[in-house]
């Protein structure tokens, strides 16, 4: 007579003794739950207390990652009015805003500031901070001071607008002008393989370029005297 066995099956599970979430599954709730909130909610919650950040700052970090406006908390309303100034100038120029913001504040600032100021006081990383200082110093917008008792290098702005210009054109402008030659010796090897209604406005183009590489040093200093009246 063959053997039967008789397959039992589980017992079925309570509703009222579902599994205690233990703290694992709870950390884990709170990271999932972390996630589905808004990002910025995210830096505070998750970000602050793990790295000891404050939501603040994590706030703060929020708003760059969103390309908005650099938040200046180390700097007066008045302040913040004179360096919106010239960060629409740096603008103008195509250069970063962290130009206009550093020359800004060291032209309404009344003491030399060192690099550290300027970074804890714009919100600037060390690198732009930095990049931003040797650049200005470059052109001649700003200078160093010596501080006693201080070791750090100090800075403040050229206010006088004849240097600023003059030494911005004579640096920046007047190389690109006298220093592409070889480009328009190119440019009017091309000219010859124009349609004849273009080679006349081409040509006369590239003459202008050459004459201003030649003549920009000449008006400099014209420019320089008008400028310091």
């Amino acid at each position: 007579m063959p053997l039967i066995v008789e397959k039992s099956e589980p017992p079925a599970q309570e509703p009222d003794k579902l599994p205690v979430p233990t703290e694992a599954t709870e950390g884990a709730g709170s990271a999932s739950e972390a996630i589905k909130m808004p990002l910025e909610t995210n830096l505070e919650a998750v970000v602050a207390p793990s790295t000891g950040v404050s939501a603040r700052r994590a706030q703060q970090s929020w708003a760059l990652l969103e390309g908005e406006a650099r938040p200046s908390t180390g700097v007066s309303p008045l302040e913040t009015e004179i360096i919106e100034m010239f960060v629409q100038v740096s603008r103008i120029l195509g250069q970063p805003r962290s130009l206009g913001e550093i020359y800004g504040l060291l032209f309404i600032s009344a003491r030399p500031l060192a690099m550290d100021d300027l970074i804890l006081r714009l919100g600037l990383s060390k690198g732009s901070a930095s990049q931003g200082l040797r650049f200005l110093r470059g052109i001649g917008a700003i200078r160093t001071v010596y501080i006693g008792g201080d070791r750090r290098t100090h800075y403040e702005a050229v206010a006088e607008l004849r240097k600023l210009a003059g030494r911005f054109l004579r640096d920046q402008i007047a190389p690109h002008l006298e220093g592409g030659g070889e480009r328009l010796d190119r440019v009017s090897a091309m000219i010859p393989a124009l349609p004849k209604d273009q080679k006349d406005h081409v040509a006369a183009r590239v003459k202008m370029l050459r004459s201003w590489g030649k003549n920009v040093r000449r008006v400099l200093p014209l420019i320089e005297r008008v400028l310091g009246k």
